[in-house]
């Protein structure tokens, strides 16, 4: 059972009935008209790691006692007052223990045991927030702390100073994906992806079938806007962006994404932005640093322009307009802007260049 692989079997897994759940996001419910919400979770295996915790008394927990342990995902709806453990919505960032039932006797729980695959449908029996020593402990046992922080001269070194000819923005579904592209031969290519994402869990059957690779000749550095699977999930589909360098920023996360952060550590290089590095400044571009709470509004962005400087676009990953330092003073939008629109040679998705134009992610 592996949460990360992309051409799963689809078999019935036996999942776990007790977790550890780490809230990982609070949103409204965008799939439906009323007011409800939607929360997600980081799980891990209560039971097992309970065992391994016992068995090490060291912190952190060493990682190889924690590859065996199964990580999942769970999501439910709620309407606001409905849970009282939520808090408001205040709890993104805790951890709580689940106990689910695969009787109906309770609220329903979609149980993803892959990002690729359909949920198994389980009953919440009970919840509890966790006491401090545990949540603790489950924090550090998400932790990368042996890997420092890159520096700015690090970071200045992955980006390039060309002057993007083009901009691909990718139909992934639900999800992010953008690149700046150099044109040499008539041929475009990135050289910056910004964002490697797509549909997934309940949203996997919004990617395109017909998008089945992605371009690294050249090999692009990527971006990650901030730590959400449909803004990195396409690195499992095509496994030559793991080994690529990475510019991640650092945030909180659960299992998920420490799992996947440690592949592309295993395979190509993770990156870490400097937390009191505000911008990076290139000759067409410009990566800022975001400065809201929250992994949607805490991440990096991304500016760019082209050779003449009078077409300019904001990438912003899922971060809002103003806590992206200067996005309405450079900008400044103007109303029904257009775009022109080529193909990106390589792999065929619509790129473009628009007037002072401004693309959002999912």
């Amino acid at each position: 059972m592996d949460i990360l692989s992309y051409n799963p079997d689809n078999s019935y897994w036996d999942l776990p009935s007790r977790v550890y759940g780490y809230v990982t996001e609070i949103e409204p419910e965008a799939r439906s008209q009323s007011d409800s919400w939607w929360l997600t979770l980081e799980c891990i295996d209560a039971d097992m790691f309970d065992k391994v915790s016992i068995r090490n008394t060291s912190y952190p927990i060493p990682d190889s006692e924690l590859t065996n342990i199964s990580v999942t995902i769970a999501e439910f709806t709620f309407q606001p007052g409905e849970e009282s453990f939520i808090k408001d919505g205040v709890c993104e960032g805790l951890w709580f223990e689940f106990r689910f039932s695969p009787l109906a006797i309770g609220k329903p729980f979609e149980h993803y045991w892959n990002l690729f695959s359909p949920p198994q449908i389980q009953f919440l029996k009970s919840v509890r927030e966790v006491d401090s020593k545990l949540s603790n402990r489950l924090t550090e046992s998400t932790q990368l702390n042996d890997i420092s922080d890159a520096s700015e001269e690090v970071i200045d070194g992955l980006l390039s100073n060309k002057i993007p000819d083009a901009c691909a923005i990718y139909d992934v579904g639900q999800g992010n994906c953008n690149a700046l592209l150099t044109k040499q031969d008539g041929e475009a290519s990135p050289f910056v992806y910004f964002d490697l994402g797509g549909g997934v869990l309940g949203n996997t059957h919004t990617y395109p079938s017909k998008l089945r690779d992605f371009c690294f000749n050249k090999k692009p550095t990527i971006v990650l806007s901030h730590l959400d699977w449909d803004h990195w999930s396409s690195a499992q589909r095509c496994k030559e962006a793991k080994t690529m360098d990475w510019i991640v920023p650092r945030q909180q996360w659960g299992h998920v994404h420490k799992k996947f952060l440690l592949e592309i550590n295993s395979h190509g290089t993770l990156n870490f932005w400097p937390d009191n590095l505000q911008k990076i400044s290139k000759n067409g571009f410009e990566i800022v640093k975001c400065t809201g709470r929250g992994r949607n509004h805490s991440g990096l962005a991304m500016y760019a322009k082209n050779n003449s400087g009078d077409q300019k676009m904001l990438f912003t990953g899922d971060c809002s307009y103003n806590k992206i330092p200067d996005s309405n003073s450079r900008l400044q939008l103007q109303q029904n802007s257009r775009f022109q629109q080529s193909r990106h040679c390589f792999c065929g998705c619509p790129s473009s260049w628009g007037k002072n134009a401004l693309t959002n992610g999912s």
